[in-house]
């Protein structure tokens, strides 16, 4: 059974160009931090305060010729983070 706590938080999650709807949201093993990918960015953020630390977005020409961002994979130790494209 799953018991919810708290009140829910509205993210501001970086717009990329062009906009796109969030892919993945993903925490890492010691739920410290967590990482939200759309289609040609990547956020970090820190669950305590909930606050973004880094973004990236991808070029118009990298998502054309790899493909966009469909999930992505936490390093155990968290020191590294896999984004799998199609």
């Amino acid at each position: 059974m799953y018991f919810t706590y708290g009140w829910p938080k509205i993210l501001r999650v970086p717009e990329a160009d062009p906009p796109s709807p969030v892919s993945k949201v993903l925490a890492n093993r010691d739920r410290i931090i967590f990482a939200i990918i759309t289609h040609s960015t990547l956020s970090i953020w820190t669950s305590k305060p909930c606050l973004p630390v880094i973004s990236h977005q991808r070029s118009q020409k990298s998502v054309e010729k790899l493909g966009q961002n469909v999930s992505l994979v936490w390093k155990p130790d968290s020191t590294a983070i896999v984004v799998v494209v199609r």
